[in-house]
């Protein structure tokens, strides 16, 4: 027992034990770390799921605008071809009143002409019979 009373009291003993416990501080403080990076890790994890879950819904959201705005330009085009159809439609329209309005006036002249000319000619018939 006095050899193992020397060696616990000896300076290679005292400086195991003193390595030792450094070590175990030193395992304690590495296992404290990789407890921080699997946490930090799995944080990480759950962040990049919650970044994918708001790219899609953000994709899909997008989607949607992509095809509302489709129909749109598709409703602004079908407007422009409306008006421009309305636009020729009115102009044909003004151009048929200018024209039935000409006509209206020929055949009222013509109209007045025979008139006369019946006058004329029952002015004429009345002297004669």
């Amino acid at each position: 027992m006095s050899l193992l009373v020397f060696y616990l009291h000896s300076p290679v003993y005292l400086l195991f034990c003193i390595l030792d416990e450094e070590q175990q501080r030193e395992r304690e403080q590495l296992e404290r770390q990789i407890q921080q990076l699997r946490l930090s890790g799995e944080e990480c994890q759950r962040r990049r799921e919650l970044l994918e879950q708001a790219l899609a819904s953000t994709q899909g959201r997008n989607r949607q605008l992509e095809e509302e705005l489709q129909r749109k330009r598709a409703y602004v085009e079908k407007v422009e071809r409306l008006q421009s159809a309305l636009a020729q439609l009115q102009a044909a329209c003004e151009k048929r009143e200018t024209l039935e309005l000409r006509l209206r006036n020929r055949l009222e002249q013509e109209l007045k002409s025979l008139r006369a000319q019946q006058v004329s000619l029952f002015a004429f018939l009345s002297r004669v019979i």
